[in-house]
């Protein structure tokens, strides 16, 4: 909403994906996945089109999510993960947390 991006300072948005950047690639570093992480990618804006945008965009053949939030005691799909399922054109794995 413009109203509250007026609290921000100008460049927020472009600090925040390169924060996001930094420690998403610091955590694949610290899990030993450097070896099998290909490309890192950090979006905003809609989950799902994101997500769908970035599997096409570097032509995935497989996107791994977790399937929603367990703190619910709600094991079903979440919002995101169903509309991923639903309209992804690679391979969609879903983790149960």
């Amino acid at each position: 909403m413009p109203m509250v991006a007026s609290f921000f300072p100008a460049d927020f948005e472009k600090k925040a994906l390169k924060t996001g950047f930094e420690t998403l690639t610091a955590f694949i570093v610290d899990q030993g996945g450097s070896d099998i992480v290909e490309k890192t990618l950090v979006g905003h804006g809609s989950v799902y089109k994101e997500i769908i945008g970035a599997a096409e965009e570097i032509k995935a053949d497989v996107v791994l999510l977790g399937s929603g939030s367990a703190e619910t005691g709600d094991y079903l799909l979440g919002h995101n993960a169903a509309r991923v399922m639903r309209h992804a054109s690679c391979t969609v794995i879903l983790l149960r947390r």
